[in-house]
């Protein structure tokens, strides 16, 4: 099993959104180390850890594990020519 892919995925959402650490681990009633630890893959992630990170997210958790899973199975380049294609299809929609 490839290693920090959870981790790594919902600290780039966490940057992407503007959260800091402290953010996070305040919304969900833990310290900030503790949430440091999680997210750099030294604690375990529990689901209700998950459905709270997708809660602070504003994500349904079902959103939150399939942005996990596309990171778990699908290598870089792979994923820049989905999202292309994703949003070319989006694009040809409107």
């Amino acid at each position: 099993m490839k290693k920090g892919v959870c981790n790594t995925r919902i600290k780039k959402m966490r940057l992407e959104k503007g959260f800091s650490q402290d953010y996070m681990a305040m919304r969900m009633g833990i310290a900030q180390s503790n949430y440091a630890k999680m997210e750099n893959g030294h604690h375990d992630l529990t689901v209700i850890k998950l459905v709270q990170i997708a809660d602070i997210f504003n994500l349904n958790p079902t959103k939150l594990f399939e942005e996990i899973i596309f990171d778990y199975y699908l290598d870089d380049t792979l994923q820049l020519e989905l999202l292309e294609t994703t949003k070319k299809i989006d694009t040809d929609i409107k």
